[in-house]
């Protein structure tokens, strides 16, 4: 007398093989009739614009030390600048608040950290992209732990030929300047 053995395989095609018959005579729930809409362009009246420099890209804040964001390194700012030439880089999400600024890169880096900091010549690198791509910058600060000096400094406008080109700042009471 031999004895079969379990088979999970053969279980699997067993059950597929009940089940598809039941699948393929499943009638779908019907559906409400359709309802007719008209569209109406009007070409004298064409409505908003969208702006030139609506596209954006979005970085992890940390990157920023990376050295493929320099213009040099590769072809970053190439594939970026191919996308147009308005646009807005954004360092910030979520790694923002574990990035420390650190203006010497030599100094420790605070325990909360995790190896993760922002250097001037970090902004310096960015600032070169920016400038290689013609957009924008846009720069998150860390504000999760309390270091209201590291936020100004990391911040603060650069002056005259500045690593870091902050574009869409505006002065409210001198709208052409920027911040």
């Amino acid at each position: 007398m031999s004895r079969s053995r379990f088979r999970p395989d053969r279980l699997a095609v067993v059950l597929v093989a009940a089940a598809l018959p039941v699948a393929l005579t499943t009638v779908p729930a019907a559906a409400e009739p359709a309802t007719p809409v008209t569209i109406v362009v009007d070409a004298d009246r064409p409505g908003r614009t969208i702006p030139a420099d609506f596209l954006g890209l979005s970085f992890e804040a940390n990157l920023m030390h990376e050295p493929w964001i320099a213009p040099g390194a590769g072809n970053v700012a190439a594939l970026i600048a191919n996308l147009g030439r308005a646009g807005n880089l954004r360092f910030s999400a979520n790694q923002v608040d574990n990035t420390a600024w650190t203006p010497d890169p030599a100094s420790p880096l605070p325990a909360w950290a995790n190896g993760q900091r922002v250097t001037p010549d970090d902004l310096t690198r960015v600032g070169e992209l920016a400038r290689n791509t013609g957009w924008s910058v846009d720069l998150g600060v860390n504000l999760a732990h309390f270091d209201p000096a590291a936020a100004a400094a990391a911040s603060a406008p650069r002056g005259t030929g500045s690593a870091l080109p902050f574009g869409r700042c505006r002065s409210a009471t001198n709208p052409t300047s920027t911040c």
